[in-house]
């Protein structure tokens, strides 16, 4: 159950699409935080969890894996559980266990929220609002707008998306209540290397 307070605090960060400028957490750490991510850290007094993300880059897992990883923070009791992936499907823990870079538990922790997530692009720490465009269109409606599309993950939640205009975007598909299509932002080129060889052409 999310409070009305918790729900402010999300509203306040969706509001965040993108960011002017990038913001050094530590002088021990290379990482930077956008503004989004800046002002979640001084909202919920919770830059301790930069510090985790921070803390644990030397990892081989992590290196391998950092140009994009989803982070998550739960609370479990009065403590807390930080872990990151490399990628992630709210409806198949299977899937998730398999993807899991780092898991941390912490006894006690006053985080204001329930549970949150967001991301890591190499050195950059961003919101998922920072990092989604959320189209306006239902699957019906995008179906009709798409020549031939391409999963680029065993979830099928990824894609390569080639439109009838034959230009070529990259897409996830929510799973979630509303299923929507959410278009992936210029400034992450992480899925380009999948891109299958035997495309056809256009």
């Amino acid at each position: 159950m999310i409070t009305k307070e918790q729900q402010e605090i999300l509203n306040e960060l969706n509001g965040f699409t993108g960011t002017e400028q990038y913001h050094r957490f530590s002088i021990l750490f290379k990482e930077v935080l956008t503004d989004g991510v800046k002002h979640f850290c001084e909202r919920l007094e919770c830059y301790w969890i930069m510090d985790i993300v921070g803390s644990v880059q030397y990892l081989n897992i992590i290196k391998e894996n950092k140009s994009f990883i989803l982070w998550k923070i739960k609370r479990v009791g009065k403590g807390f559980n930080v872990s990151a992936f490399s990628d992630y499907n709210e409806r198949d823990e299977v899937f998730n266990k398999e993807h899991l870079l780092y898991t941390q538990d912490g006894e006690y922790t006053d985080f204001a929220l329930n549970e949150f997530e967001f991301y890591q692009c190499n050195e950059v720490i961003l919101l998922k609002s920072e990092y989604w465009k959320m189209t306006t269109m239902n699957f019906k409606d995008f179906n009709k707008m798409v020549k031939i599309y391409y999963p680029l993950n065993k979830s099928k939640s990824r894609y390569l998306i080639i439109f009838n205009d034959n230009s070529l975007h990259f897409y996830r598909y929510s799973h979630d209540k509303k299923n929507k299509w959410y278009c992936l932002t210029k400034e992450y080129s992480k899925w380009k290397n999948e891109i299958p060889h035997n495309l056809p052409e256009l």
